[in-house]
């Protein structure tokens, strides 16, 4: 079986000063170019929990009432091929974000506030969805870079090699296989700084 994972990133431009409907009203002007979302989630409406005490509704359950809307942009990762009974538990190739978005959010600040992912084949009729009971997606880890960083893989040499840690800490604490590779992020150009690192 051959699945690539379908994904949708949705930005918002709002600062952390901007807070969920309800809690304030004032969303700024985006500009012309934000074009939001009238898309249903990917995956149905997101129903919460409400806590002790709490208020119910504050947050929408469909990311295109957001506050201020949200754009979507949509990309597959590299194909995961598996049979039947089979575990992958491996690192996918780095998959690049869609260069629209790349290009109309350089050098300005975004929020990503969701991230839906579908397991799709794809065939000459468009994506068909891969039902959870053919293949089960326990959990995965997602990371995104910054623009002054890449991925390089790496092969570790060992529990004492000092990237071994942070390997660990970017993989939901799995424990590492040292005869395999793994994606390991570098700064482009430390003059500029670090290398800036995102989780999902």
């Amino acid at each position: 079986m051959i699945i690539f994972t379908f994904l949708k990133l949705l930005l918002n431009l709002l600062l952390v000063n901007v807070f969920v409907s309800g809690l304030n009203n004032q969303v700024p002007d985006f500009g012309p170019d934000f074009k939001p979302t009238t898309e249903l989630n990917m995956n149905g409406e997101y129903h919460f929990t409400v806590t002790a005490n709490g208020k119910p509704g504050l947050f929408p359950n469909n990311f295109k009432d957001y506050p201020g809307g949200v754009e979507a942009y949509d990309y597959y990762t590299p194909a995961i091929t598996s049979y039947y009974s089979q575990v992958f538990w491996a690192p996918l190739d780095a998959t690049p974000l869609p260069q629209a978005m790349v290009d109309k959010y350089a050098g300005k600040k975004a929020a990503i506030v969701g991230y839906e992912i579908d397991q799709v084949r794809k065939t000459p009729q468009g994506d068909v969805s891969v039902p959870i009971t053919a293949s089960y997606n326990h959990h995965y880890v997602t990371q995104i870079t910054g623009v002054n960083t890449k991925f390089k893989k790496t092969k570790l040499s060992g529990p004492s090699d000092p990237r071994a840690m942070k390997i660990k800490s970017q993989n939901h604490g799995m424990n590492l296989d040292y005869n395999q590779e793994y994606w390991y992020p570098v700064a482009i150009n430390e003059s500029i700084g670090p290398c800036t690192l995102s989780y999902k």
